[in-house]
């Protein structure tokens, strides 16, 4: 069933479920909900496939935003298990191609569906997930064309290390850098599967970041930032190409039990950041994008959804997009990136990595 954005009708001529989300959107949707008013809108959810109550507070928690991410799925789920995931919540919003049977595929994975519209409402629902179905759990909250890599992840320092290391430390969340990652040379449509990096032909660009001082951002919302050197970042290689000034510093993992607010993929209240962050590798910019673009044309956005989403429909019409950069680093692991803006860890957060090598 394909579900349809909720904005723009009038309340009387919507379905019950469908109006009680309308209600709660039209209220609450500028503000930070409360816990309260993330449950009313959890009810409006569909159970589809997996655990329909809360996940033990002992488990780590990888909740996902979907919506026809066939080409991702795969390559998501096999990567944070790798990562320590055993546990995986996927929110649907009406995904019309094979995304929800390749996830019913893999073990301890669940999946509700929402009518709330994504982009547009993906922290209504993000946050309404976290709530009801994680209340008292380390959560990664992630994108589909998305994947966590924690500093030395190589050398065993999977996600039980990195929450250890924070539960130890009184940290209850930790920053993440976006890391875009492209191929130089033209893009070229498909719908085949997106695979991680092969041969070191992925590069990321650490020029054309824009820094500024994390807390002027951060602290906003109530939260305390461990260290001064992990900074807010802009830009990268969408800024170069489409011209978008996008926000690369991300909220991707927080502890809910211990009073964290999420409310969207870069803001969280109430939150102590670890002295170390995480990357972010995006796999964005590849043969999935002019979908996603056509797509974005039809259903609302942000502002920088849609100013991002526009300009690459208007490359599409004026030939297509070539990539062509010179200054990118080839990009194998996060850790090649420690002592740049885009890597920053702690002494601390190395003197316990397993294995106890130099490093």
């Amino acid at each position: 069933m394909r579900f349809l954005a909720i904005s723009g009708k009038t309340t009387k001529s919507l379905p019950r479920r469908t109006r009680n989300l309308q209600v709660l959107v039209d209220r609450y949707h500028f503000r930070f909900p409360s816990r309260r008013y993330n449950g009313k809108l959890w009810n409006e959810f569909q159970y589809v496939l997996g655990r329909r109550g809360p996940f033990p507070g002992a488990v780590p928690v990888c909740v996902c935003l979907i919506r026809n991410a066939e080409p991702f799925v795969e390559l998501f789920i096999e990567h944070h298990q790798k990562s320590g995931f055993e546990h995986f919540l996927f929110i649907d919003n009406g995904s019309t191609d094979a995304t929800i049977d390749l996830i019913a595929q893999y073990s301890g994975t669940t999946v509700w569906v929402t009518q709330l519209e994504f982009p547009r409402f993906a922290a209504l629902a993000r946050g309404a997930a976290v709530t009801a179905m994680t209340p008292e759990n380390w959560v990664l909250i992630l994108d589909s064309d998305e994947l966590l890599r924690l500093p030395y992840d190589t050398a065993g320092a999977d996600i039980q290390y990195a929450t250890e290391y924070m539960d130890r430390h009184g940290y209850t969340a930790m920053i993440g850098q976006q890391l875009d990652l492209f191929r130089n040379g033209p893009l070229v449509e498909s719908t085949e599967p997106v695979r991680r990096i092969q041969g070191g032909n992925w590069w990321c660009l650490p020029s054309d970041i824009t820094r500024e001082d994390v807390r002027s951002e951060i602290r906003w919302y109530g939260n305390i930032v461990a260290n001064d050197q992990i900074q807010y970042l802009r830009g990268g290689i969408r800024k170069r190409l489409f011209g978008t000034n996008v926000t690369l510093t991300k909220v991707p993992l927080i502890n809910s039990g211990k009073g964290v607010q999420y409310y969207g993929s870069h803001r969280a209240r109430k939150a102590h950041f670890a002295d170390t962050n995480c990357a972010v590798e995006h796999y964005l910019i590849n043969s999935t994008l002019f979908a996603k673009a056509r797509e974005h044309g039809y259903r609302h956005g942000s502002h920088n959804y849609s100013t991002f989403y526009g300009q690459i429909r208007d490359r599409l019409r004026d030939g297509g997009v070539d990539i062509n950069e010179p200054d990118a680093i080839s990009y194998q692991d996060c850790a090649e990136l420690s002592g740049t803006p885009l890597v920053v860890v702690s002494e601390s957060y190395r003197r316990d990595l397993p294995g106890k090598t130099d490093r």
